[in-house]
């Protein structure tokens, strides 16, 4: 659907590694953009090349920033089921944007303690904010109001089993 929508013959291909020495890791999946119109056209909306070490949080009303949170962890984000069977969330990006990420949350209603945004890998200035137990759920009943909103499906149903 995303080729078709950008009309877009180019492949989108898989790639498997072991991500963090982590074996068995899932695929990720690569599109290769090089349309210079369409490239530029996305650097005049604020898309920068690796966001996640350099993203600010966007000047957004409130009652959308739920659904930027949403799209964002779906893309640099995770729900994952630890050891003690507990949901877990987690988010990366730089401490600035987490910082903000977190008083959103609270403005949100969303009461946690001050746990510490952590490095996420300190070469590159990642940072990471992790949810764990009832707080991830909380965390997911927020950004999942509904079923029927829009989301990355695989993540969702993680949640959903805690919900």
């Amino acid at each position: 659907m995303f080729r078709s929508l950008l009309k877009s013959d180019h492949p989108i291909v898989e790639v498997n590694h072991d991500h963090d020495g982590h074996h068995g890791s899932k695929p990720t999946y690569k599109f290769r953009i090089v349309s210079r119109e369409l490239l530029n056209d996305l650097y005049v909306l604020g898309m920068t090349r690796a966001k996640s070490q350099n993203m600010k949080f966007p000047d957004i009303p409130l009652e959308f920033v739920l659904d930027f949170m949403r799209g964002y962890h779906d893309g640099d984000g995770s729900f994952f089921i630890d050891m003690r069977k507990r949901l877990v969330s987690s988010v990366i990006g730089t401490k600035e944007f987490l910082d903000v990420w977190c008083e959103k949350l609270k403005l949100l209603g969303m009461e946690f303690d001050s746990a510490p945004i952590r490095h996420g890998n300190k070469t590159c200035g990642m940072y990471i904010k992790v949810f764990t137990g009832i707080k991830a759920i909380e965390f997911a009943k927020l950004i999942y109001p509904s079923s029927d909103v829009s989301k990355m499906v695989r993540k969702y149903e993680i949640a959903k089993k805690f919900m």
